[in-house]
């Protein structure tokens, strides 16, 4: 599978430092995004999404969602399947943006965000919830996301 680098809309901010008048850039830039993925965003696509963090699992999986239903989750390297304990651990597209509405909500120490230009999914985060450790920080990033068409 061909990977692509992502072009988008970046922004990081220490959460703790937002103006309470409105929505913070952050904010708005989540909901833009999620505005533009519920609008455009493919119901069936298959991609590819990376997971690091120093908790385990780590790794690259490939993710079929048909009729935005998660058909399959595989280990890229192998092709074996994820176990259904570990699925969580590499969201489809709606899930990943709820992680995101949660660290916005929670006040995450830190959150960066680059959305795609296109469809509007997330295809870089980092979160960080504290700030004093790394053991919280969790990073996703969706190398390559492809629409399917047929059944």
């Amino acid at each position: 599978m061909t990977k692509r680098w992502l072009a988008g809309v970046a922004i990081t901010a220490l959460l703790g430092c937002s103006d309470t008048s409105g929505p913070s850039p952050l904010e708005a830039l989540y909901n833009a995004n999620l505005q533009k993925w519920t609008q455009s965003g493919p119901t069936s696509y298959r991609m590819e999404i990376g997971r690091s963090c120093a908790c385990p699992p780590s790794g690259t999986v490939i993710l079929t969602v048909r009729n935005l239903v998660v058909e399959s989750r595989v280990y890229s390297d192998t092709g074996e399947p994820v176990p259904p304990a570990k699925a969580d651990e590499f969201p489809d597209v709606p899930t990943l943006f709820a992680i995101i509405r949660q660290a916005l909500d929670l006040d995450y120490y830190a959150l960066s965000i680059q959305y795609d230009p296109t469809y509007g999914y997330p295809a870089t985060v980092l979160l960080d919830r504290v700030g004093s450790t790394l053991e919280d920080n969790i990073n996703y990033q969706i190398l390559d996301l492809q629409p399917l068409t047929g059944p």
